[in-house]
């Protein structure tokens, strides 16, 4: 499980107008979306236990918190299981992942969740989507907290596989980021992936990543691209002893 932790973010016109293209396709298009291993390779491994996202408020014991759905949950979540199959389910057989937010206490998640369905309700009318849209930055341009004014904060739970008469582990990990998310985060993270390809990709292939085709960030540059993040001053990613907010 990944949870958005504490964030600072402005709106991103870019990620705004992919959204509203997203609700303006047909009712079966957007069906689709809901299918978690919409990515999966049609020759590849077996497909995990999951059954769709998290779409309700829960208590994570783990975090101590109460969590809610994740706005980008839904597509994040496609691309780490395509990455587990392109490796023969390298993370495992029974593979689980989802992605969901830190909130203050439960009546506050179910506020927010009501608010976000009722969004999507609306959203899905042509002439309020419309309405709406010309109130959002145009694609390229961002509204709000921008740049080294940003920041987030990323928390990650994993369990593991309970063997016979063993108990299963948990592994809690941080992610930290020093630029906003939504717009001069991602500007970050794809500049340094092309230069991660240009400069290091006969490196990559010694090593094993494939050279083409159809890849995620994990499958094609692994771990190179992670310390090209945290080199560059960035982002951090520690294991953690105990749940740290």
């Amino acid at each position: 499980l990944a949870v958005i932790g504490d964030t600072k973010t402005g709106i991103s016109g870019g990620s705004t107008d992919s959204f509203f293209n997203l609700m303006g396709q047909d009712s079966k298009t957007v069906r689709t979306m809901f299918d978690p291993y919409q990515l999966h390779p049609k020759d590849g491994p077996s497909k995990g236990p999951d059954q769709g996202i998290l779409n309700k408020v829960v208590y994570s014991k783990e975090l101590e918190s109460a969590v809610g759905p994740s706005f980008f949950g839904m597509v994040n979540s496609k691309i780490v299981r395509r990455s587990n199959a392109l490796q023969g389910n390298a993370y495992g057989d029974h593979f689980s992942y989802d992605e969901a937010t830190i909130q203050k206490n439960r009546f506050k998640g179910w506020m927010n969740w009501l608010g976000s369905n009722l969004s999507m309700a609306f959203l899905s009318i042509g002439w309020f989507r419309h309405l709406v849209r010309r109130t959002m930055p145009a694609p390229g341009t961002a509204r709000g907290i921008v740049g080294d004014q940003g920041y987030f904060n990323l928390h990650f739970v994993g369990k593991t596989e309970s063997e016979e008469g063993e108990e299963s582990s948990t592994v809690l990990a941080r992610a930290r980021g020093n630029l906003d998310p939504n717009y001069a985060g991602t500007a970050k993270m794809v500049a340094e992936a092309a230069l991660c390809l240009a400069f290091r990709g006969d490196e990559l292939v010694r090593q094993g990543h494939p050279s083409g085709g159809c890849l995620t960030p994990a499958t094609c540059m692994g771990t190179t691209l992670v310390s090209r993040f945290q080199s560059g001053d960035f982002l951090s990613l520690e294991i953690l002893p105990a749940w740290m907010s």
